[in-house]
């Protein structure tokens, strides 16, 4: 009886006070706010909130740290959400509009204050998307040491106006706990993979291929081009007999770019600026670079002209022969 009776008198006062003044206060007198707890503990240890379904599960816990579990009753983060159904994390926006998507935001403050503006500075990471395994003992490592991982990078220091950023991509080695950077996009939109991207669209540190033979294909249509001009083969002719093709072993401690160990065959950067200067650029690096498919054209022309030479001189033979065996006839 003593019992029934505390608690009527205990719903008696919270109805009371949610009929008087719309709130409802557990452990304090004055509630802020409709449901106002305040939890005697501050650490992820101990719970201000829980909640049981009818099995006795409990399936929503927030801590007086103010960690939020789903389905997980010790969260290790702002928010833990642990599942065994075929389902994820969903949001879901209606809206009419074509540019107002749901959407996922990280966000970076280079301050000790959340309430507080710090500007970030360059190389700040803003943000990271981890992926991870159970390794059968739990989690190991880091997300971002030791997890496959999406990055978002500050390419600069930040203002209203500069907000450049790099997108890194990394990865887990079979073998290996440790992860490493695979590809970056650049705050150009400079792809690198193996590498980072300083001068091209796309750079690759290594050998690349695809799955058909033959170069990769490019638009060529006269319609699309202006001021066509033929190459003269005489002097396509005289230019490639300036060029020096070369063998060679990379040497190259100043790039950080992983080069091959075989020897090499091919052309000398500075000996191709020499006759062709319009086709050696130089890199950000302050290094030379060249395409060398662009020298096709110069190759076909060549050729002709020296085919075109080799038909002369094949007549001209020819004609030497036929007044020999005259000569020889009137001898």
């Amino acid at each position: 009886m003593k019992k029934s009776t505390i608690r009527l008198f205990i719903l008696s006062n919270v109805l009371l006070s949610s009929v008087a003044f719309s709130q409802v206060g557990i452990n304090t007198e004055t509630p802020q706010a409709t449901l106002d707890i305040n939890s005697p503990g501050n650490t992820a240890a101990t719970k201000s909130m829980r909640i049981n379904n009818s099995s006795a599960t409990e399936t929503v816990t927030v801590t007086d740290q103010g960690r939020v579990g789903i389905g997980s009753t010790v969260p290790a983060g702002q928010l833990h959400v642990v599942t065994t159904a075929a389902n994820g994390i969903i949001s879901e926006r209606a809206n009419t509009g074509a540019t107002a998507p749901s959407y996922i935001s990280l966000r970076k403050n280079r301050s000790v204050d959340p309430a507080i503006n710090g500007a970030v500075a360059a190389n700040d990471i803003l943000g990271v998307i981890s992926f991870a395994g159970n390794t059968g003992s739990g989690y190991v490592g880091d997300a971002l040491g030791s997890n496959s991982s999406i990055q978002v990078v500050a390419a600069q220091d930040f203002t209203a106006a500069t907000q450049g950023s790099s997108m890194l991509f990394y990865t887990v080695a079979n073998g290996s706990a440790l992860s490493a950077v695979r590809m970056t996009i650049s705050s150009e939109g400079l792809v690198g993979i193996g590498r980072t991207p300083t001068t091209n669209r796309l750079e690759v540190n290594g050998e690349a291929s695809k799955t058909t033979a033959g170069a990769f294909i490019a638009n060529s249509d006269a319609r699309l081009k202006k001021d066509i001009q033929p190459i003269s083969g005489e002097e396509a002719l005289n230019k490639l007999t300036k060029l020096k093709g070369v063998t060679y072993y990379w040497n190259d401690d100043k790039t950080g770019i992983d080069r091959p160990k075989e020897k090499q065959i091919g052309f000398i950067a500075q000996n191709i600026q020499e006759v062709f200067p319009d086709k050696v650029t130089t890199d950000k690096q302050g290094y030379l670079q060249t395409a060398y498919g662009d020298y096709d054209a110069i190759f076909v022309e060549s050729i002709k002209e020296l085919n075109n030479k080799v038909i002369k001189l094949t007549g001209r033979l020819e004609n030497l022969e036929k007044e020999n065996k005259k000569l020889k006839k009137n001898e």
